[in-house]
């Protein structure tokens, strides 16, 4: 299907008949646009705001935090056409380590906005655990029927053993199970995971589950870059000059936060098994920020002698996926 079409096909998803009051759309998440470097669910929330704000009002509230972990000035502001509305993240330190504190300040404005809004609302959100998907369930409770809660798991359905995520799961997630009414999956992995946890605290909702896989029409064209029969090959010797890779290296790419979750270090065994085989020069880039991981990483490069064949490359947020 030609671009153009993919997008009116798009809008006509989303467009609502004339007679139904405009839905609100709102999301509610930790990290926003311009922190993109805080990974894959910031562009695709952003994506999702710009499609929703065709047909539907919409409102994002997060937190001050920047993936830099500084704090972002403007309290509300607009990026592409997205109103996003900024509070307090308490002790960025402890943030640092996966536990996020945002003011309850956004679930009060988040509610104040429902309830002066006459149609329906769609409160999405992509944490399966902390204050936002507590957040809102809250508004869920509040309003009722009013509300639509959509949760898009984004990866974060793997389970991971710890006296904090069993004492959670044990006070709320048969409510948060029992109060989603659209779980939204990138693949059939996410889908089975998905099922089991509804299994798991006693709901029979698997028909709220829905694949919807990761979209790549969110990337810009740009000619300078692209070209009618693929990259522009100016520009990718461009990009190998500015880092040092030759024309006929063959090169891997991992794109992502460095986390323990991403197996990384898997990955690394994975890729020098391969070299041991592949007579070709090779190199790995490993691109994204630190998640606390970084040392680890470096350290496990170090003591298999590798750091002629893999790199860590931080800091390309702002040019997005473009390469």
């Amino acid at each position: 299907m030609p671009k153009d079409e993919v997008k009116k096909d798009r809008l006509r998803e989303v467009r609502r008949p004339s007679r139904e009051p405009a839905p609100l759309y709102l999301q509610l998440t930790y990290m926003y646009a311009p922190a993109w470097g805080y990974g894959g669910p910031v562009r695709l929330l952003f994506d999702y705001a710009r499609w929703m704000s065709s047909n539907s009002d919409v409102a994002v509230f997060t937190t001050n935090m920047h993936h830099d972990w500084t704090r972002i000035a403007a309290k509300s502001e607009t990026i592409g056409g997205v109103p996003i509305e900024r509070h307090k993240l308490f002790f960025p330190t402890l943030a640092k380590k996966g536990y996020y504190l945002p003011s309850p300040l956004m679930c009060l404005r988040a509610a104040q906005r429902i309830r002066s809004w006459r149609g329906p609302a769609i409160v999405h959100f992509s944490e399966l655990r902390g204050p936002v998907p507590l957040y809102a369930v809250l508004l869920k409770l509040l309003f009722g029927k009013r509300v639509t809660l959509a949760h898009s798991a984004f990866g974060s359905l793997h389970y991971k053993e710890g006296w904090r995520r069993r004492i959670y799961d044990a006070l709320f997630m048969r409510t948060f199970v029992k109060l989603v009414d659209l779980r939204l999956v990138q693949n059939e992995h996410e889908r089975e995971a998905y099922g089991e946890i509804c299994r798991e605290y006693g709901q029979k909702g698997e028909s709220k589950i829905v694949l919807l896989p990761l979209h790549l029409d969110g990337v810009p064209a740009d000619p300078t870059r692209y070209t009618e029969s693929g990259k522009s090959v100016t520009a990718v010797k461009r990009l190998r000059r500015a880092y040092g890779i030759s024309e006929d290296t063959l090169v891997f790419l991992f794109l992502g936060r460095l986390h323990p979750a991403k197996g990384i270090l898997r990955m690394i065994d994975a890729y020098r098994k391969f070299c041991r085989s592949c007579p070709r020069n090779t190199l790995l880039l490993i691109v994204g920020r630190d998640d606390g991981f970084q040392a680890k990483v470096e350290e496990y490069i170090a003591a298999n002698r590798a750091q002629e064949k893999i790199r860590i490359v931080n800091n390309v947020y702002e040019s997005r996926f473009d390469y």
